[in-house]
């Protein structure tokens, strides 16, 4: 990540982190320059820990585009999933 003391950004590829006074502010920024907001958090930790695991997604994307999330129907659903 490279660090911008002037306006207090972190940043990586198309990724940038606003620290501001109270949370750090995760943005993207696809090709034609947009910039799209992503999550906030309290701590650039966790927002640098999200950005690593986006980072990840879209790397296992492009390597096995064929990957899709599957939902198994045969396993009984967990108690706190059941509406009562």
């Amino acid at each position: 990540m490279t660090t911008s003391p002037e306006n207090s950004t972190l940043s990586t590829g198309k990724y940038t982190i606003e620290l501001t006074g109270g949370a750090s502010v995760v943005y993207a920024f696809d090709t034609e320059g947009n910039k799209t907001w992503v999550c906030s958090a309290s701590d650039p930790m966790v927002a640098m820990n999200i950005i690593e695991g986006l980072i990840m997604v879209e790397h296992k994307r492009f390597y096995y585009p064929d990957s899709k999330p599957q939902i198994n129907v045969g396993t009984p659903k967990p108690p706190f999933l059941n509406k009562d």
